[in-house]
């Protein structure tokens, strides 16, 4: 018995894993995987192989934008009244990034995406509510009246019907 142990430790001792032919069948499904990892990522950096295998222009719009003609399209306008006098330096904020400037009486804002409407007034306070929104919107968040005092107003939330 003891002699029969001895020889299977010694065969263990002789039998060298890193050689085998086991070791070398994971350690080359190990660099395919890398080199499949590694083809995707540059594959998903380029414009053109992102769109083919991601489909990212269904869920953005694009797709089904460009199967509507210019007649069916709804408009997507929204109006914003303000009877405040002096707005020389009020604007119009669309999701965060500078539209307009706000100007007195009605001003229109043109929406192509889900946006969110801000006033913004540096210096004197200013009053803006949204009075008509176009058929082709849906107006989510409905704020009525704001007044923006030397600070930025979330106005409201506006998305594509």
């Amino acid at each position: 018995m003891k002699k029969r142990m001895a020889d299977v430790a010694a065969r263990i001792k002789k039998t060298d894993f890193f050689s085998s032919k086991v070791f070398t069948a994971l350690y080359s499904a190990a660099l395919v995987c890398i080199a499949v990892i590694c083809v995707s990522q540059v594959g998903l950096k380029n414009t053109a192989t992102r769109r083919f295998f991601t489909k990212i222009d269904e869920y953005e719009g694009g797709y089904f934008e460009a199967a509507v003609t210019v007649s069916e399209k709804q408009e997507t306008r929204l109006t914003l009244h303000t009877d405040s006098t002096d707005t020389k330096n009020a604007r119009i904020y669309v999701n965060g990034n500078e539209y307009a400037n706000l100007a007195e009486g009605d001003n229109y804002v043109d929406i192509s995406s889900m946006s969110v409407i801000e006033i913004y007034s540096p210096d004197k306070s200013v009053t803006v509510e949204i009075t008509e929104v176009s058929d082709g919107l849906v107006l989510y968040t409905h704020l009525g009246s704001v007044t923006a005092d030397k600070e930025i107003k979330l106005l409201g939330r506006v998305g594509i019907r």
